[in-house]
């Protein structure tokens, strides 16, 4: 996002042939960076939004799949590393599909919003149960 971003600012506020020094781009090198500089000629206030979206929520996922696995450890069930592993693996689904090109941003978003909300879920369920029992 930041890498977008500032090639917008450098094609924005200056000529392009200052950008394309900048960025070191030369006609060897062209057709390598064009689907970055394309990429941030579409760069919008919308697609900012859904990218720290999409940061948040797998910063989420990761901090509920850590206490799921501290629980799992602190509690010596080794079933919550499998779980971990497995709530990831479905997590990380449809964005591999989406890389892919099979599904569009906004199925990914929704199911990764959904298994966030899993996750944080079960990862909220086995802390206050741990912290219960002391």
């Amino acid at each position: 996002m930041i890498l977008y971003l500032a090639i917008a600012v450098m094609f924005f506020q200056g000529d392009t042939e200052t950008a394309l020094k900048t960025l070191n781009i030369t006609e060897e090198t062209a057709a390598a960076a064009l689907p970055s500089v394309q990429a941030a000629a579409a760069f919008d206030y919308a697609m900012m939004a859904m990218n720290v979206m999409e940061r948040l929520l797998a910063m989420l996922i990761h901090i509920g799949l850590t206490v799921i696995v501290y629980y799992g450890v602190v509690n010596a069930k080794k079933l919550c590393l499998s779980a971990a592993i497995l709530l990831h693996m479905l997590a990380d689904t449809f964005p591999a599909l989406y890389q892919r090109g099979i599904l569009p941003l906004w199925a990914v978003e929704i199911w990764t919003a959904f298994w966030t909300l899993m996750i944080m879920l079960i990862a909220a369920k086995l802390y206050w149960n741990a912290a219960c029992r002391k």
